[in-house]
């Protein structure tokens, strides 16, 4: 995505990594597959491209898992104090099926999050009947960087005014 204006900082960045992870996540699941890695490509104001990749601790088609992976790359690759003019989420190594988790002994494996799965799939089926600006982060109403938007819709004044056109 490019932004209608450059962003930076920590929190904008976040914002944009959150609307680009939920997306693709969204893609992810409506096809059946699974990424094992995620791919951040990142311009600056002086159209400057870095792209850098990073193997997930397990496959995923969760949007927090996605957008955490990508946020890890930038913070590792990028100055917050410099602008950012496009940013681009991709996820990589697609399976169709989640491959499985080496165990550890030292430390704890990674974990579905089955509750995060119902969550994320009830949100599909929302976007799904409803549209894709239904139901969102509350972090993106009112944002001037271009992200997808919210729609609310007013209720007319009297529900059923038209309801009279259609009969006739």
């Amino acid at each position: 995505t490019t932004f209608r204006r450059n962003i930076q900082g920590p929190k904008e960045i976040q914002l944009a990594l959150n609307v680009l992870a939920d997306e693709v996540a969204s893609r992810l699941r409506r096809h059946g597959v699974w990424a094992g890695a995620v791919q951040v490509t990142i311009r600056d104001a002086d159209l400057k491209t870095i792209t850098r990749q990073k193997q997930l601790p397990m496959s995923t088609h969760l949007a927090r898992d996605l957008a955490q992976g990508c946020w890890e790359l930038v913070q590792a690759n990028w100055s917050m104090l410099k602008p950012i003019r496009m940013l681009t989420v991709t996820a990589l190594a697609i399976t169709e099926e989640p491959f499985a988790v080496q165990q550890s002994f030292l430390e704890d494996a990674p974990k579905q999050d089955p509750k995060r799965e119902k969550l994320e799939q009830s949100l599909d089926a929302i976007r799904k009947k409803f549209g894709r600006g239904a139901i969102g982060a509350g972090s993106i109403i009112n944002n001037d960087l271009g992200l997808g938007e919210l729609s609310i819709r007013e209720q007319q004044e009297e529900p059923y005014a038209d309801l009279d056109e259609k009969v006739k």
